[in-house]
């Protein structure tokens, strides 16, 4: 029986890699355009399984519902718990604005007792600051919240700057950084209560004065105004830096699958330096010392009319400082230290100023001297009364004479 005998074609080398190359090449994924691949904020998928969020109705819900929020979404541990402060809180400002006629007329006569109704204030605001910063915070670390839902508008940078600033902490929930925006939120409430503390700053100082027995110290309630008008300036520049620092994460997260954002960056930066640097050349050219420290005299002025005196001092000694070619704004000083109860302050204040004044009358007698003039008849005179002199600085004012070199 005759054996079969089978042929095969040895394919020879280059055959063979070709092959190779085509089965590799039809292996090969397609790079996809940059509109199909995903943000790079983009959560991943939930491992509970439990579905995801409408990302736009967390949003809603995180700036309408407060600290409820999480109660209604189910997020987040303790959550009836922090939904019964935040109910409180809420029942709290309510009552404040609902009887504010009758909460001013009690204030304006002294009869509301002042203390206890700023730590009430006080602890109402805690709360609900914090339990709506929490629930941001919660809300947008939940595995459910997925950034890339939200629509295309909202996450373009200039659209989440503006939200920001409106929103407080809404363009870092867009970006998906979750603690970042409950820190905004939580000092966007604390600059909104500032801001109200102060513009009833004239209530707070007639409450207090009236209050009689119950009345607090004044030089502590000017230092609350003063802490107050800090939290307003400063937190109000957070407010914006958190506004932008939520534009600039989106666009950071935005722009990181392009190429031209290492040459955009440098630009961006430059442009931002030498903004700057104009900004800084403009204010020195139309910066005026001396007409600052005449509008804060004039502030000291009538705040001293009033009974203030640490917001005075502070004027005062802030115009001496731009104006120290003027004696009259170290001597309100002076008289400030001594109406706090400071005289020794008082009186080295007043030791500076005689040693100044000796040198400036020497130079009057040898340049006299020099020009074969004589020295003026009569003591010079303000043009005006610069200060009403106090019973303890009269001593010192008015100290021996004899001993001035301009007699």
């Amino acid at each position: 029986m005759a054996e079969k005998v089978y042929l095969l074609d040895v394919p020879d080398a280059r055959s063979q890699a070709h092959e190779q190359s085509a089965e590799r090449s039809s292996h090969t994924p397609r790079m996809p355009s940059f509109d199909e691949v995903p943000d790079p904020w983009v959560k991943a998928p939930a491992a509970s399984g439990r579905r995801p969020f409408k990302a736009a109705g967390v949003l809603v819900a995180a700036y309408t519902l407060g600290g409820i929020a999480p109660l209604a979404l189910r997020v987040g541990p303790r959550k009836f718990a922090w939904a019964v402060l935040t109910t409180l809180s809420l029942t709290g400002w309510a009552s404040l604005v609902w009887f504010w006629p009758r909460l001013e007329s009690a204030m304006a006569s002294g009869r509301l007792p002042i203390l206890p109704f700023l730590l009430g204030i006080a602890l109402i605001h805690v709360v609900g600051a914090t339990a709506w910063s929490r629930a941001l915070v919660r809300l947008v670390r939940d595995e459910r919240y997925q950034p890339q839902g939200l629509p295309r508008g909202l996450r373009h940078p200039w659209t989440a700057g503006a939200l920001g600033l409106f929103l407080p902490g809404a363009g870092l929930a867009i970006a998906g950084h979750g603690r970042r925006a409950g820190f905004a939120l939580w000092n966007a409430a604390g600059v909104v209560l500032a801001a109200t503390v102060l513009a009833q700053a004239g209530l707070l100082w007639t409450w207090n004065v009236k209050s009689g027995p119950d009345a607090l110290p004044s030089a502590f309630v000017e230092s609350l105004l003063i802490g107050v008008a800090a939290v307003v300036g400063l937190g109000s520049l957070l407010w914006i830096g958190t506004a932008l620092d939520g534009a600039r994460l989106v666009e950071q997260r935005r722009s990181s699958m392009r190429r031209t954002i290492t040459r955009i960056a440098p630009m961006r930066a430059d442009a931002a330096a030498l903004g700057l640097v104009v900004a800084s050349a403009l204010f020195a050219l139309t910066f005026h010392p001396s007409h600052v420290a005449g509008n804060l005299d004039q502030f000291a002025g009538a705040m001293r009319f009033s009974g203030y005196r640490v917001i005075p001092l502070g004027l005062e000694s802030t115009a001496a400082a731009l104006d120290a070619g003027r004696p009259e704004y170290q001597m309100r000083v002076a008289e400030l230290h001594v109406e706090m109860g400071h005289p020794e302050v008082a009186r080295a204040i007043q030791n500076r100023l005689r040693e100044r004044w000796e040198v400036y009358a020497q130079m009057l007698l040898q340049t006299a001297a020099a020009t074969s003039t004589t020295a003026p008849s009569r003591p010079i005179q303000p043009a005006r009364d610069l200060l009403p002199r106090s019973q303890e600085l009269a001593p010192a004012l008015a100290a021996d004479p004899a001993t001035s070199p301009a007699q």
